[in-house]
């Protein structure tokens, strides 16, 4: 392997290692929402909650514009984030 080769290689597993700790964030995301939809179920309230979740993406898309990430792109992304979230919550409930 040459010097770029090399170089490229240790960026990925840079990256692999970034993406692990995306994964444990996104997984502690879950344990957040989950106990969030128990105590909403106990008061009567819907999963979603459409002003929070718009609020949830104004402020990523706030957050990457300052990391200098594309702001909707950010938006896209974390949306799937959002609804993952919102369809295991409505899982969780129909068990």
């Amino acid at each position: 392997m040459n010097d770029i080769q090399e170089e490229i290689q240790e960026s990925r597993d840079t990256i692999d290692k970034i993406d692990q700790v995306i994964m444990a964030l996104i997984a502690e995301r879950y344990k957040l929402a989950d106990s969030i939809n128990l105590m909403k179920e106990y008061e009567g309230e819907d999963v979603r909650d459409f002003e929070r979740e718009d609020d949830v993406l104004d402020h990523v898309a706030s957050v990457a514009e300052e990391r200098g990430v594309n702001p909707k792109a950010a938006r896209r992304i974390y949306r799937q984030v959002v609804m993952s979230c919102a369809d295991r919550q409505k899982n969780q409930r129909s068990e």
